[in-house]
């Protein structure tokens, strides 16, 4: 068994439930991209579009149906139950760079012609990128909220889980997709980037001493405990971040 596989599906699904059960414990949708929780839905759906023609098993019926339920579930908690939260103003990465260039990759690096063959092509190349909004976010931002740090630390341990399962496929069971492993490496550097700067940010702050002067605004940040509290200069309005908010 190809137990790097299994234990990454295991993690990209506890990405998506974390998330979501995040967001409804806190009632918020604060630090969350929208764009990204969308994309992801519109993965999942064309992913699994073989629902209509096709059936493997139940337990493969089923865990497609939950992990459209649960994409779709969080659109709705973003948009209506938590649309007060939702930061609606910092989520301004457009999707379109990303759909339409991944729908002509699908059209012309596919196996095959075939609907749900490109359906499927189309699904990896929008994976790779479906997070580009909220990584956009956090870096626009400066903050990685501890809403979505869960899902980010999930979804990477899944995707490194998948790195491991491509060549335990090559050498043990002779399988080499081209196009998911391509897609796959690419989505591996956009994270590796990411937490590259994040960790780069985090010991420039413990270098330096407790203050950052940006924008008019004061932050402090606490090494130990890696969370700030912010004086605004002007109107010298205090406001403490206990643990929603961390300095990225």
């Amino acid at each position: 068994m190809n137990y790097f596989y299994v234990t990454g599906n295991a993690f990209r699904f506890f990405s998506l439930l974390m998330l979501f059960l995040k967001m409804w414990e806190t009632k918020s949708a604060a630090g969350v991209s929208a764009s990204s929780v969308i994309l992801f839905a519109i993965v999942f759906t064309t992913r699994y579009a073989d629902l209509l023609v096709a059936f493997y098993s139940y337990y493969n019926t089923i865990m497609k149906l939950v992990y459209l339920l649960l994409s779709y579930s969080t659109v709705y908690l973003i948009f209506f139950e938590l649309h007060s939260t939702y930061d609606h103003g910092k989520d301004l990465f457009r999707t379109e760079l990303l759909i339409i260039p991944s729908f002509f990759l699908a059209l012309t690096l596919n196996y095959n012609f075939e609907v749900i063959e490109i359906c499927w092509t189309f699904s990896i190349y929008l994976e790779t990128v479906a997070l580009v909004p909220q990584l956009y976010m956090v870096l626009k931002s400066g903050f990685l909220h501890s809403t979505i740090r869960p899902f980010l630390y999930c979804f990477t341990t899944y995707r490194t889980l998948y790195l491991f399962s491509w060549i335990y496929r090559y050498f043990v069971e002779s399988r080499f997709e081209l196009i998911s492993i391509i897609s796959g490496c690419a989505q591996m550097l956009l994270l590796a980037s990411f937490f590259n700067r994040k960790l780069r940010s985090t010991e420039t702050s413990s270098k330096f001493g407790q203050d950052t002067v940006d924008a008019g605004r004061t932050i402090y940040f606490t090494p130990t405990a890696g969370k700030i509290c912010t004086t605004k200069n002007l109107k010298h309005d205090h406001t403490q971040f206990t643990g929603d908010v961390y300095l990225f």
